[in-house]
């Protein structure tokens, strides 16, 4: 892999931010019950492939926020560097207040915010086209690896689809969470894995 000289770069929202920077609710219940912060999968990626690892991700990001996280950083990712990118669901918007806010169904509280959901939910399909033709200019520039969740894809049918393991599953919802535990990273390091080493023949 380029005399060890590629990194490994990983953008998108809460599935791809490490417990210890994570904002989600019961992040830190969940790692009082482990009793130790565990790896996610990039952490994990990075010392199986001994990369370095450079992770812009934030829990409750939109698409928008993703891609933008993305182009901040595109100068400095070489074409022998890994990409991953983890779109999230598409319902997500961001607006600006003094800044870029995300927005999830969860959030939206007035009826500017409750109409601008309930248009993405109505074009869903759009929005994922929208999103769709980004990964095509990615993929242009960085053609050795992309990975993408599924924009279209709910958090559950993603985590269905994968085999994931979640916090829920493996606490017997003593922590009542959906995003993936400490064996739920490691599925997805290991199905990532497999792509990347596909990618390297």
């Amino acid at each position: 892999m380029n005399g060890g000289k590629a990194s490994l770069w990983v953008f998108g929202d809460s599935f791809s931010t490490p417990y210890d920077r994570m904002e989600f609710l019961h992040c830190s219940e969940y790692v009082q019950w482990k009793g130790y912060t565990p790896l996610i999968y990039p952490q994990i990626l990075s010392q199986k492939f001994n990369l370095p690892l450079h992770i812009h991700s934030r829990g409750g990001w939109d698409n928008y926020s993703i891609f933008e996280a993305f182009c901040n950083q595109s100068q400095w990712i070489s074409e022998d560097d890994i990409v991953i990118i983890g779109w999230t669901g598409s319902m997500r918007f961001r607006l600006w207040n003094d800044g870029w806010v995300s927005h999830t169904p969860q959030s939206c509280s007035n009826d500017l915010e409750k109409g601008i959901l309930l248009n993405r939910l109505e074009g869903e399909s759009g929005y994922s086209t929208e999103v769709d033709s980004w990964i095509r200019l990615i993929k242009n520039r960085f053609p050795s690896f992309h990975f993408s969740t599924n924009p279209q894809s709910s958090v559950s049918e993603t985590l269905k689809f994968w085999g994931i393991q979640t916090i829920g599953e493996e606490t017997s919802n003593e922590v009542e969470d959906g995003h993936p535990s400490e064996a739920g990273h490691q599925q997805l390091a290991a199905e990532l894995s497999r792509i990347i080493r596909r990618s390297l023949i």
